[in-house]
């Protein structure tokens, strides 16, 4: 999966910033925002809708914890 996903191109004033026990949502604060793409393996092109950061990671990577995971 590729990620294109400049967070220059994004104003702190378009987002709303929403931090819950271990989790920061990164969510547009109306419809003419745009968070960027995710491309699949196949060529699907998805738009972001939000972005999720985990603190600490949930998962892991060879059997190491990383301090977070988007």
């Amino acid at each position: 999966m590729n990620a294109d996903f400049d967070y220059r191109l994004v104003k702190k004033q378009d987002v709303e910033i929403v931090y819950h026990t271990n989790i920061f949502r990164i969510l547009p604060r109306n419809s003419k925002v745009n968070m960027g793409k995710l491309t699949d393996v196949d060529g699907t092109e998805y738009q972001v809708s939000e972005v999720l950061i985990h603190t600490p990671a949930e998962h892991t990577i060879n059997g190491r914890k990383y301090d977070c995971e988007l």
